[in-house]
């Protein structure tokens, strides 16, 4: 027996350095995967290698032809790395191709054949643009070549997704319902997850929202977001200031996994609070009170083309970086840095990783 107790101890020493350099705990519970990641990445190493491709910067654009200025809100890419620039205040649409060039604009405000009104978000899918037109409850389709096609028309608030964008092959989507026993202002907000028809498969998160309130909490979420990976798993962030969460689901809403990373909660600053304030004010409302004392530990997820969950989580107010965590299969791999202004919004589009900054009006996008 002697002869193996060195073997024996080798082992366990073997056995605990894995368990001490491990970053992450699987449990299973009520066929449910519970991943609880350390703030320590699993992969230290790992590094994501960005090319950039495309950037067009909408000032110089409208300085060269001041007809046609443009005030970017949203950007989409087609399957040929075309770009699509929203400016929500003219109801315009102009397509880029990959050289920067201004190849067409489409669109127009009013509420007649290709027209719409108050329309911050569309998506170009299948070689067509659909942009949604809230007021008249109904998706408007044009050509990538900017023609009007066709209107698909909802009768119900529930089925329309007033906001909605790419998610991998499907569109995620909210829709509004007025809630009018309880006040003109209030309203019941689903975020659902609809299929290439633009059909409501079903809803992942609920909310509601008094738009009238005098008091304004600087934990909501102007727009939450869910993440569908290749497999059709819905990542769901959960909005909180306390933990770091992210439930998974199936198409038919059944849980399958629950990814946690260890939080430390993060305050928002006497200046933070301060900037929102002034915000209210500068738009004549002087009497809305400010609300808040801890940042959500989530602010938006998505998902790149290898299955890779990327989390945009709260930072110090001093962080001026565009930094995502980084989970494959639930597992923390590392923290990134995007080359991108702090203002910038980074999201997937067509395979390409997409940063638009509707603040310096100009936008980028990167192979990778």
């Amino acid at each position: 027996m002697k002869m193996y107790i060195p073997f024996i101890v080798i082992l366990l020493l073997i056995i605990s350095c894995a368990d001490k350099n491990k970053t992450y705990k699987k449990e299973i519970s009520n066929g449910i995967e519970f991943i609880t990641n350390e703030n320590v990445p699993a992969d230290p190493n790992f590094k994501l290698e960005l090319k950039e491709a495309v950037a067009i910067d909408c000032n110089e654009v409208s300085q060269a032809d001041t007809a046609n200025a443009i005030q970017l809100n949203n950007v989409e890419l087609d399957q040929h790395g075309n770009v699509y620039v929203l400016d929500a205040r003219r109801s315009k649409i102009h397509k880029f191709d990959k050289n920067g060039k201004r190849l067409l604009t489409f669109g127009g405000i009013g509420q007649g054949p290709g027209e719409f009104i108050g329309t911050g978000f569309f998506v170009v899918w299948h070689d067509t643009v659909y942009v949604p037109f809230a007021q008249a409850l109904k998706i408007i389709k044009f050509s990538t070549d900017g023609k009007y096609i066709t209107d698909k028309k909802y009768s119900s608030a529930l089925d329309f997704p007033g906001i909605f964008w790419k998610s991998r092959n499907f569109v995620s989507g909210i829709s509004f319902e007025p809630v009018q026993d309880e006040g003109p202002g209030v309203f019941k907000r689903n975020l659902n997850v609809f299929n290439d028809r633009f059909e409501r498969m079903h809803t992942f998160y609920q909310d509601k929202n008094d738009f009238q309130n005098p008091v304004f909490s600087l934990n909501f979420v102007q727009n939450p977001a869910v993440a569908v990976s290749s497999d059709s798993l819905v990542y769901v962030p959960r909005y909180s200031t306390n933990e770091y969460v992210i439930d998974v689901f199936d198409f038919q809403g059944n849980k399958k996994q629950v990814i946690k990373k260890n939080y430390q909660r993060i305050p928002f600053t006497e200046n933070e609070i301060r900037r929102v304030r002034n915000f209210f004010a500068r738009n004549g409302n002087n009497n809305v009170t400010v609300e808040g004392k801890f940042k959500n530990s989530i602010t938006l997820i998505s998902m790149d083309k290898y299955d890779r969950l990327w989390v945009t989580a709260a930072v110090p107010e001093k962080e001026k970086r565009k930094l995502y965590d980084i989970f494959e299969k639930g597992i923390y791999v590392n923290t990134i840095e995007v080359p991108a202004d702090s203002t910038a919004i980074v999201d997937f589009v067509e395979n390409k990783l997409v940063a638009f900054d509707a603040v310096n009006n100009r936008m980028k996008y990167f192979d990778y």
